[in-house]
């Protein structure tokens, strides 16, 4: 006795070439896209992300080296984004006074000028 998932031949056909055009293909959902950054991102020869700055679905590790202190987070969106997102949002808490999460908080109240 034999089983097919298929009620007809037509339909096994289908799905035998369904699988063999589909085979070797990647999906491009998960594919982190190659850096575009340019030379004016780069600090002392090195790039901010470290050619990782499309990269999505990160845990990331924010430090500020003047009291050595780090903030942990992460994201779904891609990595340089969500950093640009921080950075609005200090720069707005610093010179708008908007309020903030607390990255924005924190980094403000060590800013230099404030």
């Amino acid at each position: 006795m034999l089983y097919h998932k298929f009620p007809n031949l037509g339909q096994m056909f289908q799905s035998d070439l369904t699988t063999k055009l589909t085979k070797g293909m990647k999906s491009m959902d998960f594919m982190d896209p190659p850096c575009y950054c340019n030379a004016k991102t780069k600090v002392n020869g090195k790039y901010w992300f470290n050619l990782k700055c499309r990269k999505s679905i990160v845990v990331y590790n924010a430090k500020y080296k003047r009291c050595e202190i780090s903030y942990i987070g992460d994201t779904q969106q891609k990595l340089k984004t969500r950093v640009n997102q921080h950075l609005t949002e200090v720069y707005a808490l610093v010179n708008k006074g908007k309020t903030s999460d607390t990255f924005a908080k924190y980094f403000a109240a060590h800013y230099p000028n404030r």
